[in-house]
């Protein structure tokens, strides 16, 4: 599900791209989208591979950027409905998969011996 919001954010970005970029710079937006997207997909395979730092990390990043989605959200549906159920989306898929991987028996998985 972690990948499927990644693929889910590359397609949010090509939506949005028109708008992000008449707001702010063609490189600073490309820069920020690579890093971000770098970041979450390496937090993504750590998280696959086991490693509890990566999932309290990604929770941590999540719980902190809510509150700005949430507040985002009115601005982006009234620019495209498909951004802001891609949006919505997004943020149900992440919730959910946190929720997988720290309830049981994900859970579980990450307390194996190494």
């Amino acid at each position: 599900m972690l990948w499927l919001t990644l693929a889910l954010g590359a397609i949010n970005a090509a939506l949005e791209w028109g708008y992000l970029t008449s707001t702010t710079s063609v490189g600073l937006v490309f820069a920020t989208q690579v890093v971000t997207f770098g970041i979450l997909a390496w937090l993504t395979i750590k998280i696959t591979r086991g490693r509890n730092w990566a999932r309290i990390t990604y929770l941590v990043l999540l719980l902190a950027g809510l509150p700005v989605a949430f507040l985002q959200f009115p601005t982006i549906f009234s620019r495209s409905i498909v951004a802001g159920a891609i949006s919505v989306m997004q943020v149900v898929l992440q919730v959910a998969s946190l929720y997988l991987v720290f309830s049981d028996p994900g859970r579980r998985w990450f307390r194996r011996a190494k």
